[in-house]
């Protein structure tokens, strides 16, 4: 019988520790069983560990094979965050000259909501996972990407300022009424630290998100619906800033009990509809510094 050598395993030419090494963009399908719901979900995963400065290289394969393992067991996933937390311990569990483990885990995920049309769409999200394991413990969180539209409030008083210049009879409906801005499409991420006593329901956090972005945004507007869209948007303008402020203050009210220290981290994107550029905001904190802020 051959045996084969570990090149992985012998010294390298330059003994230097490497914080991550692993797999990136593997695709596979998973089931998610959560009460009386069966969810699949076509996933896209990364792995990674580290590897001491006494190693060539990392056993690549065993990330793959911690994957199958988890995987072939979907009665015991209840959340796309535990899957990517359980990953990372069977990762962690197969190189035992590694120190830590990390997971990130998207997907697809299709869920039909009814806008002010009150008719039902099938709308499309994606779902974010990550996990991080050491010997010890486990940080895991989950997440969600959702999509609106958001007017601009200050080219909407500046458009309102010339208007009242131009019309100053009209002064008084001017001042009731939105006024000429641009509007964009703009892009809420929201990823929460959680654990298998602090959970969450990922449509309750698409509400959350979606509410100040007017959400969700959907592929069929008749006339009467698409002048609700954006008239709503443009009766409640609002910059990034005002977006991530809103939805971190959702959070801290929709998630009383969550540890003081789990994290938050919150980010708005508009695709500008005037600049050749985008227009960012991120609230990176945690569920106590949230909630002081609202005490202040």
């Amino acid at each position: 019988m051959i045996k084969y050598p570990d090149v992985q395993g012998t010294k390298p030419d330059i003994p230097m520790a490497i914080q991550k090494v692993g797999v990136k963009g593997v695709l596979y399908p998973i089931i998610i069983r959560r009460g009386e719901r069966e969810i699949h979900l076509y996933s896209t995963i990364d792995v990674f560990v580290d590897v001491p400065a006494s190693r060539k290289g990392a056993d690549l394969s065993r990330t793959i094979e911690a994957i199958e393992n988890v995987t072939d067991q979907p009665a015991k996933v209840s959340g796309v965050e535990f899957l990517a937390e359980d990953i990372a311990e069977k990762v962690l569990s197969k190189f035992p000259y590694s120190t830590r483990s990390e997971v990130h885990l998207e997907a697809d995920y299709f869920s039909e909501r009814s806008p002010e049309d009150g008719k039902k769409h099938m709308v499309k999200y994606r779902i974010i996972s990550r996990s991080v394991a050491s010997k010890d413990s486990s940080v895991t969180s989950i997440g969600i990407i959702v999509h609106g539209i958001n007017a601009c409030p200050c080219a909407m008083e500046t458009t309102r300022a010339m208007t009242g210049e131009e019309f100053p009879l009209e002064g008084d409906i001017l001042a009731k009424i939105p006024s000429i801005t641009h509007n964009q499409r703009n892009t809420v991420t929201v990823v929460i630290q959680t654990d298998r006593a602090h959970q969450l329901e990922i449509d309750d956090l698409i509400d959350i998100a979606e509410k100040p972005v007017n959400g969700p945004l959907v592929s069929v507007l008749k006339r009467r619906d698409e002048g609700e869209l954006v008239y709503k948007a443009h009766k409640n303008p609002k910059f990034v800033e005002d977006i991530v402020r809103e939805v971190a203050e959702s959070i801290a009210i929709s998630y009383p009990d969550f540890p003081e220290d789990y994290g938050v981290e919150i980010t708005s994107e508009s695709d500008e509809s005037i600049h050749p550029h985008n227009a960012f905001a991120k609230v990176h904190s945690t569920f106590g510094e949230l909630r002081k802020s609202l005490k202040s």
